[in-house]
């Protein structure tokens, strides 16, 4: 896909978000679209109900998020998310589950997932990260973040001490900031360093640590001590998606 310059973050965007919504309940999807098509600035273009359609509707439509569900037929979430990960590294990736396990939490990530909500989210939440992974960033509800911080200060993997010592003050701070969600275009602004610079603290750490995906970055942050945990929100707002999450 080519570079678009409407999805740089900061930049303004003079077209709606393209979505493509990846659920295999008929009603799901339905009340998905009428959300989403209400929002000036956020277009459904096509809807899938297998991961196997969903990754073919990318290559027709290009969109800019995909919301996938991780429990639907032929191939699964995970497998679209990774699928269309590897082929489309632009389009951004958005899971909508019911699944709160820290495992189904970190393989998506791993897959290449740019958001994690619960289907128990607010409407509220759910349009603020469609506008968020559009956007660059990588958005995860306060549940996921909250599983994910639990399974991993459980058995926690810390660096050697000959790799904690050879990681330098920048590429540490480099390392909490992509543990918390932001691009290198924003730890850049963040730091008051050029992307160039990021990017080269980013081969820093992936060089002397072996890691490189987000799931594995955000892991590293909290075995050092870099990312607080994020505390779970109190409760779903009545209004928001409660009533798509009995599955």
């Amino acid at each position: 896909m080519a570079h678009n310059p409407e999805r740089e973050p900061g930049s303004a965007r003079v077209r709606p978000i393209r979505v493509i919504l990846s659920e295999d309940q008929e009603l799901v999807r339905a009340c998905l679209r009428a959300l989403l098509d209400a929002q000036p600035d956020i277009e459904v273009v096509a809807e899938a109900g297998d991961a196997a359609a969903t990754v073919d509707l990318v290559g027709q439509m290009h969109p800019d998020v995909v919301i996938v569900d991780l429990m639907q037929p032929r191939g699964g979430g995970i497998h679209a998310i990774s699928r269309i990960t590897a082929r489309w590294p632009s389009v951004r990736t958005l899971v909508l589950t019911a699944l709160s396990q820290a495992q189904a939490v970190s393989d998506a990530l791993a897959a290449g997932a740019t958001g994690y909500l619960l289907k128990t989210c607010d409407r509220a939440a759910l349009l603020n990260a469609i506008r968020s992974v559009a956007a660059g960033g990588v958005y995860l509800s306060p549940e996921a973040s909250s599983v994910l911080v639990k399974s991993y200060r459980a058995a926690p993997a810390p660096l050697p001490e000959s790799d904690r010592r050879s990681l330098v003050e920048r590429e540490r701070k480099v390392l909490a900031l992509l543990a918390e969600g932001l691009n290198s275009q924003q730890i850049a602004l963040r730091l008051g360093v050029s992307t160039r610079t990021v990017a080269k603290c980013r081969a820093g750490i992936a060089g002397k640590t072996g890691l490189r995906g987000i799931a594995e970055l955000t892991k590293l942050a909290i075995a050092e001590g870099l990312v607080p945990a994020r505390p779970t929100s109190a409760g779903a707002s009545a209004n928001g998606l409660s009533a798509t999450a009995a599955r």
